[in-house]
């Protein structure tokens, strides 16, 4: 029997499983796939597509918002992500402006190490790759120009030699930067073409996503030195590196700390007498399980699974927390809650379910 029962592997589902083991609890987590952390940019915003602050973002919540508690599960997600050599930049009394893929601003509120925000004025260096075409540096630049026309750009291409039987992806380039010689001889070759092609100082150079997966901290690192100039990825599309990069660092975390995973598994039904939860059922490769556990959280997507499971809502179970789950008359912008939603309902979920597992308190408080 387990402590806590994670269900969903996506941002909130892995945070969860982390918190809750990091309180001592024997976890386990449950994905039927991976989430749609795979589908992002890996930056936390307040509201996906939208410049909001935090007073937009509780209205848009429905929260009565904690001040306090907000920083602190911001604070422990900053902490996370230093321990798993993938640091995140930003606070929550401001957004900055990242650059797309497509060459547009996005103002967020968190974001990787590799992602710097662009200068109103300066000069920018764009750099892609001819096999890749999700990212054209030209189309980039036109829409740059618009956003911020004070500044300067310049376009270089590079040829990365990559072959493939499908498209070149971002992801593709990133694991090829892993390799020190390859990485090397495009950082050199690159501020060959810098020297020629620039005659004014450089102030950042944007990548496409492709800065290392399993060597990032090195690769951004060695960029930086290489080029003795900011440099910042700007994700288009999925597949994209900094997503994958979180995805796998939250992954291998939890599994390093201890955290047992049930992947392609189904949840089929639960096993609840009166107020709680005991077990749920769960079928992976033609076989049926029991999974049995003290307490449950269902972090995975919009509704409760429980209710899209059972077809029935409950709200009088002692042991089964909602993390991640919106009221159905909140809209969601693309199908996705934000990142800093997911940040403070994994925390806020998680305290609430160690505090009951005490028997300290047994219902949800207000963020």
């Amino acid at each position: 029997m387990y402590d806590t029962v994670v269900i969903g592997q996506g941002l909130t589902g892995l945070l969860t499983a982390i918190y809750a083991n990091q309180y001592g609890q024997k976890t386990a987590l449950v994905a039927k796939g991976t989430g749609k952390l795979l589908q992002s940019t890996g930056v936390m915003d307040f509201i996906p597509g939208k410049q909001a602050d935090i007073r937009q973002w509780a209205e848009h919540v429905n929260y009565t918002v904690n001040t306090d508690g907000l920083q602190s599960a911001v604070n422990s997600f900053q902490f996370l992500m230093e321990e798993i050599h993938l640091p995140y930049e930003g606070s929550l009394s401001e957004n900055v402006p990242l650059l797309t893929g497509a060459g547009y601003l996005k103002w967020t509120t968190l974001y990787p190490a590799a992602m710097k925000p662009v200068p109103a004025k300066g000069s920018v260096v764009i750099v892609g790759f001819d096999e890749l075409t999700d990212f054209v540096p030209e189309y980039v630049k036109a829409n740059l120009a618009l956003e911020r026309p004070n500044l300067t750009i310049h376009t270089i291409r590079l040829e990365k030699k990559v072959s493939t039987v499908r498209p070149v992806s971002q992801v593709d380039i990133a694991y090829r930067m892993d390799d020190a010689y390859e990485r090397t001889q495009l950082l050199s070759e690159l501020k060959v073409r810098i020297t020629a092609d620039c005659n004014d100082k450089v102030d950042l150079i944007v990548f496409p996503s492709i800065l290392g997966i399993r060597q990032h901290a090195t690769v951004l690192k060695e960029t930086e030195s290489a080029l003795n100039t900011p440099v910042t990825e700007a994700p288009g599309l999925p597949p994209n590196a900094s997503a994958l990069r979180l995805f796998q660092g939250l992954r291998q975390h939890a599994i390093r700390s201890g955290v047992r995973f049930y992947e392609n598994s189904e949840v089929t039904g639960f096993d609840v007498q009166q107020d709680k939860v005991f077990g749920i059922q769960t079928q992976a490769n033609g076989k049926t399980h029991q999974i049995t556990g003290k307490s449950f959280i269902s972090a995975g997507g919009h509704r409760s699974l429980l209710e899209t499971v059972e077809g029935e809502s409950r709200n009088d179970l002692k042991n089964y927390w909602n993390a991640g789950v919106f009221p159905d008359e909140v809209p969601l912008q693309y199908g996705l809650i934000g990142g800093m939603y997911a940040i403070l309902e994994s925390a806020h979920t998680t305290s609430n379910m160690n505090r009951s597992l005490k028997g300290s308190e047994t219902s949800a408080e207000t963020v």
